[in-house]
């Protein structure tokens, strides 16, 4: 039996509700299509993060829910996940950034949940897949803490654009 393996229940929750999660913000994106915005771009910064978000969760608890897996097999996966996932961070940062400087300022709040918190996650991710290659013994417990932090800026994200689509739909 493997260290990782007395984390599987917490996994296999975590995982089905960022699953459910993303079938969800489906249903609200197809409700939602009579919106004023059809701006690539937007969609981009707001919409697809929450799915990257969610996604990275979902990964994760794939990986631990495996049979069978390797600590090199587990700290390879939930590096290239998160290293994924930082990346588009960063591209994400950017295009606030660009919005932030030819459109309406984006509050703080914005940057904070669309931006900086995703990428503590995403970064501490990383971090424990090294700590999971080195055989530390907290690996685990900054995996979990992190897909915590992803799942919860998911569950923030995901109702802040369900409270805009609902502000922003035509004939409101």
């Amino acid at each position: 039996m493997n260290q990782f393996s007395s984390w599987v229940d917490y996994y296999l929750l975590t995982g089905a509700m960022a699953g459910q999660l993303i079938g969800l913000v489906f249903v609200a994106l197809s409700v939602g299509t009579r919106l004023e915005t059809t701006d690539v771009a937007d969609q981009r910064t707001w919409i697809v993060p929450i799915f990257v978000q969610f996604g990275a969760v979902v990964v994760v608890a794939m990986l631990f829910v495996a049979p069978g897996l390797s600590d090199v097999v587990m700290s390879l996966g939930l590096c290239l996940v998160s290293a994924f996932a930082l990346i588009y961070a960063v591209l994400v940062g950017l295009q606030m950034r660009r919005q932030h400087a030819t459109r309406a300022p984006i509050g703080a709040a914005d940057w904070l949940f669309g931006l900086w918190i995703p990428i503590v996650g995403y970064a501490s991710l990383f971090e424990g897949g090294n700590m999971v290659f080195g055989g530390q013994g907290a690996a685990y417990d900054v995996v979990a803490l992190a897909v915590a932090v992803l799942l919860l800026v998911g569950i923030r994200n995901a109702w802040t654009l369900a409270m805009w689509m609902l502000l922003n739909r035509r004939g409101v």
